[in-house]
């Protein structure tokens, strides 16, 4: 394994300061104990010499000698650069610690065992820190029998080696962060208990010994945070007095939204001692609905607000669970920006050699390849999906496994408990969960799978059985909900997360190998068969018409697709040959963008979608970017979209049938020189 896959501190610290590898150091001089210096390749293994002895191995006959000294230099300027950035970052813990201290005696009870682990958290960092730039600071020269990836780090480019070291201390980051959203919190908290003193009484409360009272500091939080959430609710309700101009639904919707949040308030305190991190991102919700609500009551003729007024209270929900909210449409596209802040790398797995792992920097739009330790446990028929922290949970594989692993971002890995045995599943993320459903067994029948994996409690729960039997299935979430089209059955499945049920959809246009994506208002789609593309009626899953076609012969697993700016891009693989288009949802036209014979890949970065070309010789990746204004997709698919080049064996003997090859081999020749085109 890696030494920078330490994820913990203390793994960390004990890893970080030894040599990875021992090696044999010594002149090749029997007893000789100087320091070496100088090595020659004249043979396997190469010799090692000090000064005093160079000269008697130079004088060997019959040997091509090829001399090399084994210090090298450090690059100018990369020591300087490695130290400024350990001094910021040391001083970002000492201030967050101190912070910490300071509120310590004011903080809530409850809460001061978990303020007192961060802050010996931060210490532990701060000393690594310490170390770390004691280490650095010393070296004046580096060997090249010294593997130690801190001294390498000398060797690299300033910017170069300043990046490594981010991924060194991201352990760090991690408790830095959580250390950061908790102390926000409970800083939040130490004001509304202060508050509440002093308004409520401050000898009374005194004498009940608050600080020392778990039960008085929780009615303290909870009666605050109803105070403000219900000051909303006053404050649209005031509004809504002898407005005779609201519109009527908004009136209704309003009064039925002030109804939930008042009747859940009492489970808002639990949520903040549980989930620090989803506690400011609920904090910023209130706002958004504050500020979403002014801007309607001041325009309650536009139904275009009107409806995303509505998404937005609806996402807002503090029900009986509220450390799950559901996430949907309007407050999806926030929710996603705060996961991609929080979280510095993307990562993907290189379907072109799943042996790769391709991590992308969401700061510098770097790009990097590492090694994955674990090819077998990775195929073709893999389901892959992205968490919001970056890494990679992956499922499955040919002919059956029941392997969950999940990928950092260092290319390391950790083995979770094992599911059902299948191929070819499908895997979605929705609320610390993991949504599997449907497959193939070792005969390539299909299954009626459908279970979940709990990363919070890691182990897997089965569900009620799909209806019918599918395969190659693609999932999106929809209001809360989770839909299915698989390969098989011609209709289109609802589940219900909630009641753990399915219902079925009827699909008038029945035909199987289909796509299915979303965007802000109506749903898209994609039938990969024959190329037809339909669009359902705006909060609608039963009324669908048909608004042109786009791409020919392909199965689910070689087309993939993608929304942004008023069009549909997609990416199609036919043996070798990847196709792109560019469907216009405007115009209702396709527009034939580029044909490579070369692995490509189309996945989302940032606010950018792009194609990657790999290069599978030097393991470059290239951009050509399709579209630089904002991805505005709001399915759950965080981060990158898993849209990258499968080659099977299948559809290369495919092929080789005489009129398709000869058509490709015509495509190929006439493209060969063709420039990627821009999509405006």
């Amino acid at each position: 394994m890696s030494w920078i896959s330490y994820l913990n501190v203390k793994s960390f610290k004990n890893h970080l300061f030894n040599n990875y590898y021992t090696m044999a150091k010594k002149c090749f001089e029997s007893g000789c104990t100087n320091e070496v210096k100088y090595s020659c390749k004249c043979s396997s293994p190469e010799t090692l010499s000090c000064e005093a002895h160079i000269g008697k191995h130079a004088n060997l006959p019959d040997r091509a000698h090829n001399l090399e000294s084994i210090f090298i230099q450090p690059y100018e300027g990369t020591k300087e650069a490695i130290l400024e950035f350990l001094t910021i970052e040391n001083s970002k813990y000492s201030e967050l610690r101190r912070k910490i201290i300071d509120s310590f005696k004011n903080c809530p009870f409850n809460l001061k065992r978990n303020l007192r682990d961060f802050r010996k958290k931060l210490d532990d960092c701060s000393g690594e820190i310490n170390d770390f730039f004691a280490k650095i600071s010393q070296v004046k020269k580096v060997s090249k029998l010294e593997q130690d990836p801190i001294l390498g780090l000398l060797v690299l480019q300033p910017g170069e080696a300043v990046e490594k070291v981010k991924l060194m201390i991201i352990a760090m980051k991690d408790w830095y962060n959580s250390a950061r959203f908790f102390y926000i919190i409970t800083e939040k908290l130490a004001s509304l208990n202060r508050s509440f003193v002093e308004e409520k009484g401050g000898a009374y409360l005194e004498n009940m010994n608050m600080q020392n009272t778990p039960e008085v500091n929780k009615t303290i939080e909870s009666a605050n945070v109803k105070d403000s959430i219900s000051l909303i609710i006053n404050e649209n309700s005031e509004k809504l007095k002898g407005s005779e101009n609201a519109n009527r639904p908004i009136k209704k919707s309003l009064e039925s939204e002030t109804s939930l949040l008042n009747s859940q308030i009492s489970t808002v305190s639990n949520y903040l001692n549980s989930k620090p991190k989803e506690a400011e991102s609920a904090l910023n919700l209130i706002d958004i609905l504050r500020n979403k609500t002014a801007e309607i009551l001041s325009r309650p003729n536009n139904p275009e607000l009107e409806m995303d007024f509505n998404t937005t209270c609806s996402a807002i929900h503090i029900h009986s669970r509220f450390y799950d909210p559901p996430l949907i449409q309007a407050c999806q596209d926030y929710l996603k920006a705060y996961h991609q802040k929080t979280s510095l790398y993307n990562i993907a797995v290189d379907e072109d050699d799943r042996t790769n792992l391709i991590i992308y920097n969401t700061e510098t739009e770097a790009r990097e390849i590492k090694f994955l330790q674990i090819p077998e446990l990775l195929g073709d028929k893999t389901c892959i999906t992205q968490l919001p922290n970056g890494k990679l949970f992956c499922f499955g594989n040919y002919p059956t496994s029941g392997i969950a692993v999940l990928i950092d971002v260092n290319g390391e890995f950790e083995l979770l408990p094992s599911g059902t045995p299948c191929s070819d599943s499908s895997c979605i993320y929705f609320n610390s969960s993991i949504y599997c459903f449907g497959g193939k067994n070792k005969k390539s029948y299909a299954l009626t799978l459908s279970s979940r994996f709990d990363l919070d409690r890691n182990r897997w729960i089965q569900l009620t059985s799909m209806p019918e039997d599918d395969d190659e299935c693609h999932t999106i979430i929809f209001n809360g909900n989770i839909l299915i089209s698989g390969r098989i059955n011609t209709n289109i499945l609802l589940y219900s997360i909630d009641i753990d049920s399915f219902s079925t959809i009827p699909y008038e246009f029945a035909y199987r190998k289909r796509k299915i994506l979303i965007n802000a208002e109506r749903l898209y789609l994609i039938e990969c068969q024959n190329g037809l593309i339909y669009e359902s009626e705006v909060g609608s899953l039963w009324n669908w018409r048909r608004i042109g076609k786009s791409i020919i012969d392909c199965a689910p697993n070689q087309a993939y697709c993608t929304y942004n700016k008023g069009g549909i891009y997609i990416s199609t693989i036919f043996s070798s040959i990847r196709e792109y288009y560019y469907f216009n949802l405007d115009q209702k036209i396709a527009i034939d963008v580029a044909y490579y014979n070369e692995h490509f890949s189309l996945r989302r970065a940032g606010k950018k979608i792009e194609a990657i070309k790999c290069n599978n010789q030097n393991f470059k990746l290239e951009p050509y970017y399709l579209d630089e204004c904002n991805v505005k997709d709001t399915t759950l698919e965080y981060l990158l979209f898993p849209i990258i080049y499968q080659y099977t064996l299948k559809w290369q003997q495919r092929a080789r049938r005489k009129t398709r090859s000869n058509r490709m081999l015509w495509r190929s020749n006439q493209t060969e020189s063709k420039k990627f085109l821009f999509i405006q």
